[in-house]
C-alpha cells in the first residue's frame, strides 16, 4: 500500500451509523445514532465514503441528516432505488429476483463513480450475508461491525468507530493474509444524544417499501417450496 493511501469506504447505514430499538413495538420504534462526530472521522480515514442502505433514499436522507452526515463531493448516498436500478442496468435481474438488493450493486456503482478497483474498497457492515458477496467480488477488506440492543433496551453492543478507523490502514495493508476483520464489541448505555426522534414505522411506510416487502415475501415462499 502506498504511503498516505486511503481506501474508499462502503458504510452500512443500519447497524453501523444507526440502530433500531423496540422493533417489536411499532408505536415506540426509533433509530439511535451510534457514533458522535462520525462525518469528521470518516472524512479523515477515507478518500471517499458511500453510505449504503436497503432503505429508500427518502428515508436514508432523513436518517443521515439526523446523524449529521451531509452528502457532498466526498460522501455519497446509495439507497435501495439505486441498488435496484444498478441490478436492472447491469442485467442481473435473475440474481435480483433470487437474492434481493445485494451490496455488490453498491460496489459496482461506487466503482463507476470513482474509477477504482474492487481492491481499493473497504466495506463496513454488521451482516455477514452482505459481506460475503462483496468478498467474492474482490473487495479489498471487509469489516464486520457488532450491532445489538439489550433485551431491556438500555444498552447497545457497538464498537469504537474512531479506533477501528485508526486500525484500518494496517488491516488493509495486511489484507493479503486476512480480508475480514470482526471488530470487537463494546457495551454502551444509551445516552440522550443518541435518540434521533425518527420513527421508522412512519418513515418507512411508502409504496417503494411495500413493493420490496412483497418481493421479499415471494422470495421466502419460493425458497420454502
Amino acid at each position: 500500500m502506498a504511503v498516505g493511501f486511503r481506501p474508499i469506504l462502503l458504510v452500512d447505514l443500519d447497524g453501523v451509523v444507526v440502530i433500531e430499538v423496540d422493533r417489536n413495538d411499532p408505536a415506540t420504534r426509533e433509530l439511535l445514532i451510534l457514533h458522535q462526530g462520525l462525518a469528521a472521522s470518516l472524512a479523515a480515514a477515507a478518500q471517499h465514503v458511500f453510505i449504503v442502505t436497503h432503505r429508500s433514499r427518502r428515508e436514508a436522507e432523513k436518517i443521515c441528516q439526523a446523524a449529521e452526515l451531509e452528502v457532498n463531493d466526498s460522501l455519497a448516498l446509495i439507497g435501495a432505488e439505486d441498488l435496484f436500478r444498478e441490478a436492472c442496468t447491469t442485467m442481473q435481474i435473475r440474481q435480483l429476483a433470487r437474492f434481493g438488493l445485494r451490496k455488490t450493486y453498491a460496489l459496482s456503482i461506487a466503482q463507476r463513480m470513482t474509477g477504482a478497483k474492487p481492491d481499493d474498497f473497504v466495506i463496513l457492515d454488521d451482516r455477514q450475508q452482505n459481506l460475503d458477496p462483496c468478498l467474492k467480488a474482490g473487495i479489498g477488506l471487509a469489516l464486520k461491525a457488532p450491532a445489538a440492543v439489550s433485551d431491556d433496551g438500555r444498552t447497545i453492543a457497538t464498537f469504537d468507530m474512531r479506533g477501528a478507523l485508526r486500525s484500518m490502514p494496517k488491516w488493509y495493508a495486511d489484507r493479503g493474509t486476512r480480508r475480514q476483520i470482526d471488530i470487537p464489541a463494546i457495551a454502551r448505555v444509551i445516552e440522550p444524544w443518541q435518540k434521533s426522534g425518527i420513527s421508522t414505522a412512519a418513515l418507512g411506510d411508502h409504496m417503494f417499501n411495500r413493493a420490496r416487502r412483497l418481493a421479499s415475501s415471494l422470495r421466502t415462499r419460493q425458497r420454502e417450496r
